[in-house]
């Protein structure tokens, strides 16, 4: 978790380098709208974290079908927030700027409302994301969820070096969406094809306690 996590800071710190190039106001904008990223992902986090402690107490008690069901639960929890906030977002970004700036820019205003419109539209990939990613850990798995942070850094290296110098902020905003439904795919397919997993189908009868 330690690697998966200095992986996540080190794509965010090359992504950076990209920020700063497009000047202060630009820069200010992104650092309000991070902020209000960083407010509205808090409950996915929160459901996450504590998903990956019931899925590793659960595959210790041999419950492969109540992690199935407690993953899908999540995601429709996580899903649900995505929709509320992807809606919230689109009425109330402009002032929530004004708010965490306390300027009246257009460029910052401008730019963060974009910013935090695009990026909780794609709540409904990132929260699931998440469930995935911990539920692998909670079940032992370290490669898995490590691979998901490696295409993370990677994304961000070409999306700095390859595509913002050609399409300015937008490719700042679009960065991390596109990412997300990366590694949204890995770890999804990561899931259900782990063994683990496919043993505790709906298909199959569940297992008692003491099996």
């Amino acid at each position: 978790m330690g690697l998966m996590g200095s992986l996540v800071s080190m794509g965010s710190v090359i992504m950076q380098y990209a920020i700063n190039s497009m000047g202060y106001l630009f820069i200010a904008g992104h650092i309000a709208a991070k902020k209000l990223f960083f407010f509205t992902v808090m409950p996915l986090v929160a459901l996450c974290t504590s998903l990956s402690t019931f899925v590793a107490q659960n595959k210790g008690a041999n419950q492969g079908f109540r992690i199935r069901k407690a993953v899908r639960y999540s995601n429709i929890i996580s899903i649900s927030w995505a929709v509320f906030v992807a809606a919230a977002a689109l009425f109330i970004a402009p002032y929530l700027m004004k708010l965490l700036t306390g300027s009246e820019e257009a460029t910052v205003i401008n730019y963060g409302s974009t910013y935090i419109r695009i990026q909780t539209a794609f709540y409904v990939v990132l929260g699931p994301l998440f469930n995935f990613r911990h539920s692998l850990q909670g079940l032992g798995k370290k490669i898995l969820p490590l691979i998901s942070s490696t295409i993370e850094m990677v994304g961000k290296i070409i999306f700095t070096f390859f595509i913002i110098p050609y399409t300015g902020y937008m490719g700042v905003i679009l960065c991390e969406p596109v990412i997300w439904s990366f590694m949204f795919l890995q770890l999804l397919i990561a899931f259900y094809k782990e063994p683990y997993i496919k043993e505790h189908s709906p298909k199959k009868k569940p297992q008692s306690l003491g099996a």
